[in-house]
């Protein structure tokens, strides 16, 4: 009985648990169009590349053939080096700040160059700048 009831309770504040809230989020862009976060508390530097975790909130719905998404968290490894990027992991969500419904979409593992003036740029410049001890 009392089993029952402890998982009545993990399900029911499921629903309301957001996978960014175990996040420390620091805005490092706001326009009209989209806000962009990182995670600084989690940078990681390995083999002399920067691991990062990214939040991007849209202030218009984006359609991603048939899901409408918000909010979009990517693991990014950053080469400061070569300007180039490397998309682990990329989750788009039906609310913002990575909150709702979510797919999470395959990554081609590829390394990528970075084009200038770019939400990806954005996050480079900033994350290659810091002076973290890793």
């Amino acid at each position: 009985m009392i089993l029952k009831k402890l998982l009545f309770i993990f399900f029911l504040f499921l629903p309301s648990y957001s996978f960014s809230q175990d996040f420390k989020w620091t805005e490092i862009l706001n326009n009209n169009d989209v806000s962009i976060l990182v995670d600084t508390s989690r940078v990681k530097k390995i083999d002399g590349n920067i691991r990062v975790w990214v939040l991007q909130n849209y202030q218009t719905p984006r359609q991603n053939g048939y899901f409408t998404y918000q909010s979009m968290i990517e693991y990014q490894e950053l080469n400061c080096r070569e300007d180039k990027i490397l998309q682990l992991k990329q989750t788009q969500f039906s609310n913002q700040s990575g909150v709702g419904s979510s797919i999470e979409l395959p990554m081609d593992g590829k390394w990528n160059f970075i084009t200038p003036s770019t939400r990806w740029d954005v996050t480079l410049k900033y994350i290659c700048s810091l002076k973290i001890k890793y």
